[in-house]
């Protein structure tokens, strides 16, 4: 497997929220990803989120022919970036083609510039995959470029 980082331009200016705002809105992208697909959106299975002060967290959204599997990471050591991250594990939508990822997709990286991480990081296994990444408009980074791409989020 590919490990693929994306890279956003520096971003224009930073908003910081309380924690508690910032776990709200990884909640209402449930809401927001079921008005987008016209499907209920479920998080994490029903069960809440587990933002406890934990170096790293999993958020699973799912619904029928959807799949977005997020880690959010405030500890830099886990991916040795020297920010907070977010890691897409899993990202799958049906029918494809249609311009419905990367709607959803768009939707998600704006939301995340209202966050405190800055930048996300993927996996990708094929051409495919990387061509819809570089559609949303990015680029891999220059060192390591088959490896390392990411993501800045603009704030």
């Amino acid at each position: 497997m590919e490990r693929i980082t994306w890279h956003f331009p520096t971003a224009m200016s930073s908003k910081k929220l309380t924690h508690e705002l910032e776990e709200q809105i990884f909640y209402q992208l449930a809401t927001e990803f079921s008005d987008l697909l016209n499907r209920n959106v479920r998080i994490n299975n029903d069960l809440p989120i587990r933002f406890e002060d934990r170096s790293s967290t999993n958020v699973f959204y799912q619904a029928k022919q959807f799949q977005l599997t997020i880690l959010l990471n405030k500890e830099s050591y886990l991916f040795d970036y020297p920010e907070p991250i977010i890691k897409i594990c899993w990202f799958t939508v049906q029918p494809q083609n249609q311009g419905l990822g990367t709607k959803l997709m768009k939707h998600f990286l704006r939301t995340l510039s209202e966050t405190s991480y800055e930048r996300v990081i993927l996996d990708t296994r094929d051409d495919e995959g990387r061509r819809f990444w570089r559609r949303l408009g990015f680029n891999p980074s220059s060192e390591n470029w088959h490896l390392n791409w990411f993501l800045k989020i603009p704030h």
